[in-house]
């Protein structure tokens, strides 16, 4: 875990996505007519990371093989532009290299020898990246953070640039912002609502029961929304939240690219080349896949913990990325959409609303079609003209459970004047559905216990936590919302005004 979480600290420097202006114009004056070719090792390793690539990357992202990538291979004295497809201003053609069979131009170096990143350079989606040594990685992690930086230019390549744009969260002139962006990583709130994404995530992401996916996948969309509602407040322009999807989309997914490629290297499957297997310090990629990348899940787990800082969203990426990959198999076909986002992926593959409205006294409730503990279907619309109390609860919450005897006696006293009162459960299998029948039985209960079986109505009504109380008037407006327990006399006064309100 702490080589793990090294790692990710490290990470932050490590990929950056921006185009280096003021490098490029220095490297325009390095000239170096006598540049050296570039070393048979260095060949082997770059040829490797091609090879991994073309023989994995149609298996973790369809048409990602298809796509032009260049790299600049920085050394301590030399970079190399591999397979650049045109000369560049300032480096020195040296020919076809026999190992990499790519072109190979040369110049004294300019970037930084720890530079591990991806953006356009010359106008030309390119990786920059050092050498294994000068970023403290052995020969195989070096490829499969070489295959993250790939990952960056098929965004690039599939309208990632322009999509970011969209949000209008930094300058157009200055991709600087990126790195800079005053996000509130030193708030303890903002790090404990990320860590609340993460921690269902990772139970989602490493459970086999289906069932248990589907419910932990439902709490963390549900702390989705109260992360999104608290950046809200902090930044009502609502470029906090933009960020953290922008990054999540970007790095987060990068990142979990490069997990997939790791699993898949570590397989059977997988064989390096035999020049490669040959090279000093040479480690397998199962060997680098049991000391390190296995244990990633455990950086979604404690996201927001393992790190306050934009790494952050690289584990909560990692999380949704595996989380998707079990809901909606297909996710990546939606990526890189314009205006979708992972967390709109997680919404839409649960079946509910992207969108999730701000329901506030006066507002329209929305409808609802849900089956009731006899299996009948129960909408909220066919009582249009009476007074609907909507009770939110689950069997294992006290509050809800002691105020059943309240209910029940509302709901006698009050019905003749048409008052209704629902109970909404929300994510039942059938064992708990089973259980809430019996309940039912067990306290008498005298009004409908309805299952949401998908979560959509709690997440149309906003449900953060139980017990949760509506009141709808007969014109199927909002007239109360009171999250947590509600006193006997208040709650009655409510039903009371409702009933007598202007809705009659």
């Amino acid at each position: 875990m702490k080589r793990s979480m090294a790692f990710a600290a490290a990470l932050i420097f490590a990929t950056v996505c921006f185009a280096m202006t003021a490098d490029t114009a220095a490297a325009r004056r390095q000239q170096s007519p006598q540049s050296p070719q570039l070393s048979r090792p260095d060949a082997v390793l770059l040829a490797e990371a091609y090879h991994l690539w073309h023989t994995l990357g149609e298996k973790v992202w369809a048409g990602w093989t298809r796509v032009s990538v260049p790299f600049i291979y920085v050394t301590n004295d030399y970079e190399y532009a591999v397979g650049f497809p045109k000369t560049i201003e300032g480096y020195t053609p040296l020919g076809q290299d026999a190992v990499l069979g790519k072109s190979i131009q040369a110049r004294k170096h300019v970037f930084g020898t720890h530079t591990a990143a991806s953006f356009p350079y010359e106008g030309v989606p390119t990786i920059i990246i050092g050498t294994p040594a000068a970023l403290e990685k052995s020969l195989a992690a070096w490829v499969l953070t070489a295959s993250h930086e790939m990952f960056h230019v098929l965004q690039d390549s599939r309208g990632g640039i322009q999509k970011v744009a969209q949000l209008k969260i930094g300058s157009d002139t200055d991709p600087g912002w990126q790195l800079n962006f005053p996000f509130p990583y030193k708030d303890a709130d903002v790090m404990r609502l990320i860590h609340l994404q993460g921690y269902p995530l990772y139970l989602a992401a490493t459970d086999s029961d289906e069932g248990g996916v589907k419910y932990d996948a439902g709490t963390a969309a549900d702390a989705v929304r109260v992360y999104r509602i608290f950046l809200k407040q902090q930044s009502p322009d609502n470029k906090f939240y933009d960020y953290s999807r922008f990054q999540e989309w970007q790095e987060g997914i990068a990142f979990y690219t490069e997990y997939r490629m790791a699993e898949l290297a570590a397989s059977g499957d997988y064989q390096p080349t035999e020049a490669f297997r040959q090279l000093p310090d040479y480690k397998s990629y199962r060997q680098v896949w049991d000391e390190d990348y296995k244990n990633r899940t455990f950086l979604v787990k404690h996201a927001g913990r393992a790190a306050q800082s934009r790494t952050a969203f690289y584990h909560l990426g990692l999380g949704k990325g595996l989380l998707l990959d079990k809901l909606m198999p297909d996710w990546k076909s939606r990526y890189f959409a314009p205006g979708v986002w992972l967390d709109d992926l997680i919404f839409s593959a649960l079946g509910q609303p992207d969108e999730t409205p701000a329901l506030t006294v006066g507002a329209p409730a929305p409808d609802f079609n849900l089956t009731d503990t006899s299996g009948a279907t129960v909408s909220l619309g066919q009582y249009r003209g009476k007074v609907v109390l909507l009770d939110f609860w689950r069997t294992w919450c006290v509050p809800c459970v002691e105020a059943i005897p309240h209910l029940k006696s509302l709901q006698d006293k009050y019905r003749s004047q048409g008052l209704v009162i629902l109970g909404i459960t929300d994510r039942l299998d059938a064992e708990g559905a089973a259980t809430l029948r019996r309940f039912a039985g067990e306290y008498k209960i005298n009004y409908p216990l309805l299952i949401d079986e998908k979560g959509t109505t709690t997440a149309q009504y906003s449900i953060l936590g139980y017990p949760h109380t509506y009141i709808i008037d007969r014109g199927g407006r909002v007239a109360l919302d009171k999250h947590g327990a509600i006193g006997e006399a208040e709650l009655e006064q409510e039903i009371q005004k409702a009933l007598r309100g202007a809705g009659n």
